[in-house]
């Protein structure tokens, strides 16, 4: 059962007024990244169900930072459905939804993991992903879909 919160008063005037501004916002933030969190939850679960087992990349972010005329580097970043721990061929492994941060240039700006569950990425992470979710489920949808063309394709009989 939630407690009732404490009533918050400042001495500064101004400081009350700000404060009466934003803490509807600062305060619905755990209910909001918990929704995020569930979200990724579902769908790694919604997937994870399913016997659909091929590679999906959906590329949400790519920017550019340059440092100088010959410096630069190129940063992506996805939200991939992909084995996790298994071998290059895709056996023996967990498949989970997957966060992933590539580089590309002529410096290393990356701090952090690189590779890691969605779900298990920083909150800043989580929630800039979060708006993504219903565009990466249309991209494993659209490969599951030629996956299936292709299977149908193979069980026709040649014409030749």
């Amino acid at each position: 059962m939630n407690q009732p919160k404490e009533c918050v008063r400042f001495s500064d005037e101004n400081l009350n007024t700000v404060f009466s501004q934003y803490d509807p916002v600062i305060s619905g933030f755990t209910a909001n990244v918990d929704t995020i969190s569930n979200d990724i939850r579902a769908l790694e679960r919604y997937l994870e169900s399913s016997a659909f087992r091929v590679a999906v990349a959906y590329c949400f972010a790519d920017n550019v930072q340059h440092f100088g005329p010959e410096l630069w580097v190129r940063t992506y970043e996805t939200i991939e459905w992909t084995n996790a721990q298994g071998d290059e061929e895709g056996k023996g492994g967990r498949w989970r939804v997957m966060y992933r941060l590539s580089q590309d240039g002529h410096v290393s700006a990356c701090d952090g993991p690189r590779f890691l569950p969605l779900i298990e990425t920083r909150v800043e992470v989580r929630i800039r992903a979060a708006g993504h979710l219903a565009a990466f489920l249309k991209q494993v949808g659209a490969k599951a879909e030629e996956a299936a063309a292709k299977a149908g394709e193979a069980d026709e009989p040649s014409p030749f």
